[in-house]
């Protein structure tokens, strides 16, 4: 056969594959844009998803620190009260005019007290009391809750150390030094419960304040890692692949990414 013959035979046929190829080409590209088009979505749903997540997990251990400083502020001033108290007290013992200041010793400690009962009632945080459990029926624990943690803590009724203080102070003459000496062992000993309260809500502030911290961590985080992926031009990256690789490819990396907010899950229960 003809050399020239076989050369005019090969121009004839490389026109008419051209569009073939062409349109083979455009659809490959088609290809990895969808199949970029449908990661990207797919990290951004994730995303979003673990974002809220977090910002909820926030908001409430946000709550649960007013919650708790509030509880925490209100039993301070009744211990300052109970302080006053015994100032009150010791007043009266170091005098040793016993029979001319009990009356107003009485009424002294009787207004303390009424203080006192009202920073109970007025320690609240959306309506509800905080250090009593007051008339209505209220929950007797107060808790703070996420998505993966619980803290609780039994509501104090701080009414009845005031309850206790009182019935001394009425079966008490304070006309001696041995009755103002009775007196100073029931304040001793309300100071003591309410210490014993701060220390509590002080030991659940540290809890909470932790998990916040590794919260506001885990969202820093997170906007890294988003922020690393979509950086990621990834038809470029997949266009050397076959459409097997490419979806095989896909599945891993959304794979990855949802193993990352596991991870971030369990850090967060684990801390």
């Amino acid at each position: 056969m003809d050399v020239n013959s076989i050369n005019n035979n090969i121009q004839t046929l490389n026109p008419s594959s051209q569009p073939h190829l062409d349109k083979a080409q455009e659809t490959n590209k088609s290809s990895e844009v969808t199949k970029s088009d449908a990661l990207n979505l797919s990290i951004s749903d994730i995303y979003n998803k673990k974002r809220d997540e977090l910002s909820k997990t926030f908001q409430s251990l946000n709550e649960g620190l007013a919650i708790n400083e509030l509880s925490k502020r209100g039993l301070e001033k009744q211990s300052e009260i109970v302080k006053n108290i015994e100032d009150e007290l010791y007043n009266s013992k170091a005098s040793q005019n016993f029979e001319d200041n009990k009356n107003d010793l009485k009424t002294k400690l009787v207004e303390e007290l009424n203080k006192f009962n009202e920073i109970a009632d007025n320690t609240t945080y959306k309506n509800e009391k905080l250090l009593t459990i007051g008339d209505k029926e209220e929950e007797t624990v107060l808790t703070v809750s996420t998505k993966d943690q619980v803290f609780t803590l039994n509501k104090p009724e701080t009414k009845e150390i005031s309850s206790s203080l009182a019935q001394n102070f009425k079966d008490n003459g304070f006309s001696s030094e041995n009755e103002i000496d009775s007196a100073l062992y029931e304040t001793a000993n309300a100071n003591n419960k309410l210490n014993e309260l701060i220390d509590n809500f002080n030991k659940t502030e540290e809890k909470i304040e932790k998990s916040a911290r590794d919260t506001i961590s885990e969202q820093i985080q997170l906007s890294k890692e988003n922020s690393s992926l979509r950086d990621i031009d990834f038809g470029a990256e997949t266009s050397d692949f076959s459409k097997t690789n490419v979806n095989s490819q896909l599945g891993f990396l959304v794979g990855s990414q949802a193993n990352i907010v596991q991870d971030q899950a369990i850090r967060l229960v684990s801390k």
